[in-house]
């Protein structure tokens, strides 16, 4: 399978992809479009954008033309926060559920070409999920989730908890035959797979999270016990999960794939062979990058609602949105005050990464100066421009170990000079702290992460608000 240029679907380098697209002339279509407003007098927008054959579009956010406005006011670019981001940017969060039923894992309907005891199909479906994985930004959570076999004796599996290990996760994978199946592919219970899998993220909307599911199936599922399609796609929606599904089999039957993929905003693929399993996993790649966050803040202070929308442009091509009224009172807060936040994190064979994000950049940020409190020793790392971090360009960071933990100094190369600064408003992750040698049952990791804010002069100031 040809992974080539996978990673930059996350990270946002995206101009090969877009080379190919004549937009001239046609509409950009916005779909199952999330506003998401908060404080401090932001919106925020996480769309979908296709074409009109119906493939995501795909390119960096440079190349497009934005237009905001709040009513028929025109909002200008220059004075506020106003920035087009990959939807990547925020913290990704994807559950695999993997089908190792008798309809993938047969060796007559599905060739055994490995001479492994694995069928095509399944040998197809891992490596594809292992390279899905592999292309993933490095601050991204991962989990696995099995079925194999209808007897309540053995119920849908966790293969592994979310994680950003993507060599342990690949690991799993390679397990699930011998560690799971165990010779005995079975019939479907897919639906409480899928049910069981949703259940892993957290029961909110995360807003500073895009979430997602992918699963294959056959759609026929005569086992599931609890779960049903309508109440895959009900706790999808509470907890803001896009579900994509790639249909495979000789009995297919999509209606229910399809309906629980277009409720949820996510997307399905039909697989009519071994191969086209590959493609549509790439296929599903291809709609992740064509994902979009455009966020700005408001400079309205009053209690007056407006109506919010925007236009896009790319080649010609033009698509619009427009949102829900916004109050701006409702979403008052401190411009000044910036929020980092650390998402979970989990430890493998004593090793363990940690990754500081940001929610919200006040202006004028060109350096963070971070007391980390741990009784463990940690290496640090600036997030690269292959995940599109924030202070990718900046000097390296310099680690200090002082009482209780460590100082970590980092700055861009001309701290003086405001227009080196973070993008003001931007969101997305910013520093890795790679811990090894972890005893057994270590405990927190990180107790606490305290900024020195003295050393911004126009009263920015940064809260950390929430550890693992």
């Amino acid at each position: 399978m040809n992974t080539v240029g996978r990673r930059w679907i996350s990270a946002g380098f995206w101009s090969v992809a877009v080379a190919s697209l004549a937009l001239t002339g046609c509409k950009l279509n916005i779909q199952n479009a999330a506003p998401s407003y908060s404080a401090p007098y932001l919106l925020d927008f996480t769309f979908a954008l296709r074409d009109n054959s119906d493939r995501a579009v795909v390119a960096t956010p440079a190349s497009f033309a934005l237009t905001a406005k709040e009513d028929e006011n025109t909002i200008s670019p220059s004075e506020t926060a106003f920035l087009l981001a990959p939807a990547a940017n925020k913290q990704s969060k994807c559950f695999l559920v993997l089908d190792y039923t008798n309809s993938m894992a047969d060796p007559a309907r599905n060739g055994d070409e490995n001479g492994d005891g694995k069928s095509d199909a399944v040998d197809m479906m891992e490596t594809s999920a292992k390279e899905f994985i592999d292309g993933m930004t490095s601050d991204a959570q991962v989990g696995i989730l099995e079925f194999h076999r209808e007897d309540p004796a053995h119920p849908p599996k966790v293969v592994a908890d979310f994680t950003t290990n993507k060599e342990y996760l690949k690991a799993r994978i390679d397990a699930i035959w011998g560690d799971y199946v165990q010779g005995f592919p079975a019939s479907s219970r897919c639906w409480d797979a899928v049910y069981d899998a949703v259940g892993m993220f957290p029961s909110d909307t995360g807003a500073d999270e895009e979430r997602y599911l992918l699963f294959l199936s056959d759609g026929v599922d005569e086992s599931s016990t609890t779960a049903t399609p309508d109440s895959i796609i009900s706790a999808a929606k509470d907890r803001a999960i896009n579900v994509y599904c790639i249909g495979f089999g000789d009995e297919l039957a999509p209606d229910d794939l399809q309906r629980i993929t277009s409720k949820t905003g996510g997307a399905y693929y039909k697989a009519g062979s071994v191969e086209e399993l590959g493609q549509r996993f790439d296929d599903i790649w291809r709609d992740l990058g064509g994902r979009y966050t455009f966020r700005w803040s408001t400079l309205r202070r009053d209690s007056a609602s407006f109506v919010p929308s925007f236009e896009i442009k790319l080649d010609g091509a033009t698509g619009s949105f427009t949102g829900p009224a916004y109050i701006p009172t409702d979403y008052a807060g401190d411009v000044l005050r910036g929020v980092l936040r650390v998402p979970e994190y989990t430890i493998v064979d004593g090793h363990a990464s940690l990754f500081i994000r940001a929610s919200y950049v006040p202006r004028y940020i060109t350096r963070f100066s971070l007391h980390v409190q741990t009784p463990y020793t940690f290496t640090a790392a600036l997030v690269g421009a292959e995940d599109a971090g924030l202070c990718q360009n900046w000097n390296e960071p310099a680690v200090t170990p002082s009482t209780g933990g460590a100082d970590i100094l980092f700055q861009s190369q001309a701290p003086a000079n405001i227009y080196t600064a973070i993008p003001y408003g931007a969101f997305g992750a910013i520093l890795r702290l790679d811990f090894a040698g972890l005893p057994e049952n270590p405990g927190p990791l990180v107790t606490a992460i305290n900024v020195d804010n003295s050393s911004y002069g126009s009263g920015q100031h940064f809260v950390v608000e929430s550890l693992p």
